[in-house]
């Protein structure tokens, strides 16, 4: 495990190490990825999903078709209101599979006594899933989340690019929301449909019913497009009623989830 020593104090995450301080960027993805092959979207890719906790104060990670890897290195960074914060941990894997609750925010101890600080304000970020899979350059998985809280949002949850967003009525158990790109699927589109634009999960705290209009941008011409959401309970994907307008496709859905365009 990596430390990081803030000011003169150790400082950790309950789910691993912590980072942090000085202002933050204009920009969350900042950062140099030269060292890296960044991974783009292909079904067969592996991918990363955010799920926050009813509280948002963690966020559970979900890696999912890493293939034989033993571990991935997962980082989050984001703004704590001014300032850039981060934590930093291994996903161990089984199966290509692996999952692990990460606190926002850092714990010290000094003279044998441990206080946590939970990091306030947390709004929009990057996870970053770096893995080594034999080839020259490491791979990384590089995606913006956006954290939003149901009463701030006023109802509608979006992507940090703006291509994407659900409104939802007012609904009982859902707290917050993670908005964010995925990388892979969890099986491919039925009848042989190919994927149009980027796919995205909006993954409440809390699985309930909902009455929301979901909005995709197709990336393209939208014609003879339909949008379909995972169903996890089912393994396979539910095609929905899909309006097209331009190159923007919506439709209703009482579930959040994984949705994806297919043509």
């Amino acid at each position: 495990m990596r430390i990081f020593v803030l000011s003169t104090i150790l400082a950790f995450s309950l789910g691993g190490c912590s980072f942090g301080g000085g202002k933050a960027p204009d920009s969350a993805q900042e950062e140099d990825h030269s060292r890296y092959n960044l991974v783009q979207f292909s079904p067969e890719n592996p991918y990363v999903t955010l799920t926050p906790t009813q509280d948002a104060r963690n966020i559970n990670v979900e890696t999912s078709q890493f293939g034989y890897l033993d571990s991935v290195e997962v980082e989050m960074t984001y703004f704590s209101k001014t300032v850039q914060q981060g934590v930093f941990d291994r996903i161990d894997l089984k199966n290509g599979v692996g999952e692990k609750q990460i606190f926002l925010g850092s714990c010290s101890e000094s003279t044998g006594v441990r206080r946590c600080y939970f990091h306030e304000g947390v709004e929009k970020g990057v996870v970053n899933a770096t893995y080594d899979d034999g080839e020259e350059k490491k791979k990384r998985i590089s995606s913006e989340f956006h954290l939003q809280e149901l009463t701030k949002a006023n109802g509608e949850f979006e992507s940090t690019d703006g291509k994407a967003s659900v409104t939802v009525e007012p609904t009982l158990g859902i707290l917050s929301v993670i908005t964010l790109p995925v990388t892979g699927l969890p099986g491919v589109l039925p009848d042989g449909k190919t994927v149009e634009g980027t796919p995205y999960a909006f993954l409440p705290s809390r699985e309930v019913q909902v009455r929301g209009i979901v909005r995709l941008d197709a990336g393209s011409d939208a014609s003879s497009v339909t949008i379909y959401r995972w169903d996890a309970a089912k393994a396979s994907w539910e095609a929905l009623e899909t309006t097209v307008n331009g190159f923007i496709v919506t439709s209703p859905t009482t579930e959040l989830g994984l949705f994806a365009v297919g043509r």
